[in-house]
């Protein structure tokens, strides 16, 4: 199962543990998976890029060490450089993964969770929009969740709301809600 991100495309953040993003507003992150609805604070988001930021600034410096060290010496042919290269760029690229599969691993065990599906009686779109945003307009709305217990609240800014919810009940089996 994949994460929909605001940018409304499918981006495997949590590499398939059946967690589907929602949305990334001024309260946090909010994810869906079996169990229900969970929100990653802002904080805990800010803290995944910082740390994501830096681990990519040490494998670009690690990188360009070796690159250094590889190319500075007289007897390095095409054919090394290039392997090296393509070494790098493999490693890179694997590194990159790990980095993100832990760091999403550590989002999603920092959520909080806000209900349950077995709590939540109803799902609804409100407030459907269409804001500019630079050159296009972004189709927005607002998810209204009430509870079987009277209990009600919302998630704001949703883009593409009403696909993102099919998605939602698709994926887990929440055609009930």
């Amino acid at each position: 199962m994949k994460l929909i991100t605001v940018m409304d495309e499918v981006i495997d953040w949590f590499n398939n543990t059946g967690v589907i993003g929602i949305t990334i507003n001024s309260q946090g992150l909010y994810i869906a998976d079996s169990t229900g609805i969970r929100r990653v604070p802002k904080m805990y988001m800010f803290f995944a890029v910082v740390l994501y930021g830096l681990a990519l600034l040490l494998l670009v410096v690690i990188l360009s060490v070796i690159f250094l060290y590889v190319f500075k010496s007289p007897k390095v042919d095409w054919l090394t450089g290039a392997i090296v290269i393509l070494v790098s760029s493999i490693l890179f690229y694997k590194i990159t993964r790990l980095f993100s599969k832990y760091i999403s691993r550590l989002l999603y065990n920092v959520s909080k969770p806000i209900a349950p599906w077995s709590r939540i009686k109803a799902v609804s779109v409100t407030d459907r929009r269409a804001d500019k945003q630079l050159v296009y307009y972004v189709n927005l709305g607002d998810w209204s969740i009430m509870t079987y217990d009277g209990e009600s609240f919302m998630i704001r800014d949703i883009e593409a709301p009403v696909s993102k919810l099919e998605y939602v009940k698709e994926k887990l089996g929440l055609w009930r809600i």
